[in-house]
């Protein structure tokens, strides 16, 4: 859970005794926020975790809680959730007890827990101005403006020596910038409003949305694929972008490629426009190969740099075109109702 959301949380709840920002009480248990987990304290009746376990038995979190050398307390002294779903599912099934306990009246709000966790998405989405494309976040930030140039300028440059090797090299290369592009706007599909949607209580049903801002509008965005774990990960930095897709491949590898953008005051051989393969096999030892388009230099491992060639551009390539169709047939199937191809810049 992100700090973007516990806030939203407490915000949509409203509970009645919030002590600071990351912690409040209501109906007797604390909720308090740190290092993405929120810990529930108080006397939560062992029955609640029980119906919820029952009822959403994919979640668990909840089963885990039901300890046989514990079954029979009543209550349940300490619960810590990493999820907002959990926490949201967990608040309002803890109100319908109280009122209960308390008024002898029967409420059913745990039953809309789907709407709210829509509205509180929504809310989130909506803060996050995910419809800004990766090149107009680093415009704004005037420090990375000599890298874009520097990049362009190679890419726009015809060699000296006009070969018809040299020609062929420089073609793939503007062609292998060109899908780095386009693969931003999968991983992003809010991304210059290129797509319309179906309907998001849907479209939670089989993914999971996770988000956060902070004060410097750094966002960071996270679309996983509830069946196949695929991972879409959005992130906007001061520093540049990083966009990234993780799936795990018909040989058990964990595959993830990223299109990144990286700079600061200072140029460093490492900063600039870059493409990062990562390859997490069962059998050997995980691998890293880097392409910089600013210096057109690729790397292995922790190997020494040297000019990329066109092999070495054909697997990027070949890299991202099957990153993008997994994330097309796993996540954004889920997610777009139609594209309407309409570019932003």
């Amino acid at each position: 859970m992100t700090q973007l959301e516990f806030d939203e949380i407490t915000d949509f709840l409203n509970p009645r005794n919030k002590i600071e920002r990351n912690k409040y009480t209501t109906l007797d248990v604390t909720y308090h926020y740190k290092d993405n987990t929120v810990t529930i304290t108080g006397n939560i009746p062992r029955s609640i975790i029980q119906d919820i376990a029952i009822t959403f038995y994919e979640r668990k979190a909840f089963m885990n809680l039901l300890l046989p050398s514990e079954e029979n307390k009543e209550y349940i002294k300490k619960i810590v959730l990493d999820n907002i779903d959990e926490v949201v599912i967990l608040s309002l099934y803890l109100d319908d007890y109280y009122l209960l306990k308390k008024t002898g009246l029967k409420s059913n709000s745990s039953e809309n827990y789907k709407a709210l966790i829509t509205e509180i998405k929504r809310t989130l989405i909506n803060k996050c101005d995910l419809d800004m494309t990766s090149f107009e976040w680093i415009r704004k930030n005037h420090i990375c403006n000599y890298v874009i140039e520097a990049t362009q300028n190679r890419l726009n440059k015809n060699p000296i020596i006009k070969t018809s090797k040299k020609i062929e090299e420089l073609n793939y290369t503007r062609n292998l910038k060109k899908i780095a592009d386009d693969f931003d706007y999968i991983v992003d599909p809010f991304m210059g409003r290129r797509n319309s949607f179906k309907e998001l209580e849907d479209i939670l049903e089989y993914v999971d949305i996770s988000l956060d801002k902070n004060e410097d509008n750094e966002v960071k965005m996270i679309l996983t694929d509830k069946q196949t774990s695929t991972k879409l990960i959005h992130e906007r930095k001061l520093s540049g972008f990083s966009n990234s897709i993780t799936y795990i491949n018909e040989n058990k590898e964990i595959i993830t490629v990223m299109h990144e953008f990286e700079s600061a005051a200072k140029l460093r051989p490492s900063h600039g426009e870059k493409l990062v393969i990562i390859k997490d096999t069962p059998i050997s030892s995980k691998s890293v190969l880097f392409y910089n388009f600013t210096t057109n230099k690729t790397k292995y491992n922790g190997n020494d740099s040297y000019s990329a060639g066109m092999e070495e551009k054909i697997e990027f390539y070949s890299e991202l075109q099957q990153a993008m169709n997994m994330a097309q047939e796993t996540v954004l199937q889920h997610m777009i109702a139609k594209k309407t191809y309409t570019k932003k810049h």
